[in-house]
């Protein structure tokens, strides 16, 4: 039940901030035993565990709080209690979590938002594989920082995988965040990839652009003189 709750403080504490689904503090609290407890299976005290940490202590105190859905009954995820939260980010700041944490975190986490702050997390951690990965994750639901993330990261780390990764960016990416297209397009031209470049410019962002963010307007406007695509500039003006 402790390695349950100290996983799920973790997990908030690194960016999830949607509610945890009851796999991934399970698959996390794996890495927080000792070793006779890992002899185990996790079907012997998987519930057990889960339901000590939802129990309600000194009334309606509990450390996880189970949130039922929108509609209907049951469970849809936990949340930890705050004070648990703000002592765990008290704490545990300078713990790393051990592996079970970031593959359940990668596994299991659903939201763009909450993958792009955990592959934040990853990467100033130096675990540049799962920032890649959950990266990748948060551009494929929809989110362009994520994926302008991702390419920056991969041209510090990994620059033969970044020509793959542009092109793949370039075309899936969503186009009606201009601040995101932006720096995605700043990536793609710092990262020597013209034919993602190329590829992006042809989606036509402008088309798809939100304008009610003047600043946004302002570096996508710069972005796309950079890029030297002065039909997409003219348009956007219009």
């Amino acid at each position: 039940g402790q390695a349950v709750i100290t996983a799920a403080m973790d997990a908030t504490r690194l960016g999830h901030a949607s509610l945890l689904p009851a796999a991934l503090v399970h698959d996390a609290a794996v890495g927080y035993l000792t070793g006779p407890q890992r002899t185990k299976d996790i079907a012997s005290w998987r519930d057990a565990a889960l339901t000590w940490a939802t129990q309600e202590l000194r009334g309606a105190l509990r450390a996880l709080q189970p949130v039922p859905p929108p509609s209907g009954t049951g469970v849809a995820g936990y949340q930890v209690a705050d004070y648990l939260d703000q002592h765990g980010r008290r704490t545990r700041q300078d713990q790393l979590g051990p592996p079970s944490l970031w593959d359940a975190l990668t596994a299991h986490a659903a939201s763009a938002r909450d993958l792009t702050r955990l592959g934040r997390a990853a990467r100033d951690r130096g675990l540049h594989r799962h920032a890649a990965v959950l990266w990748t994750t948060a551009a494929t639901l929809g989110n362009t920082g994520a994926a302008r993330e991702l390419i920056g990261h991969l041209r510090q780390i990994s620059p033969d995988d970044t020509t793959r990764a542009a092109h793949w960016a370039a075309g899936h990416a969503r186009l009606d965040d201009p601040r995101a297209v932006a720096g995605l397009l700043g990536e793609l031209r710092a990262a020597g990839t013209s034919d993602a470049v190329t590829t992006l410019l042809a989606r036509d962002p402008v088309g798809h652009a939100r304008l009610d963010d003047l600043w946004a307007f302002a570096l996508l406007l710069g972005e796309l003189r950079a890029a030297g695509a002065s039909d997409a500039v003219t348009a956007l003006l219009a």
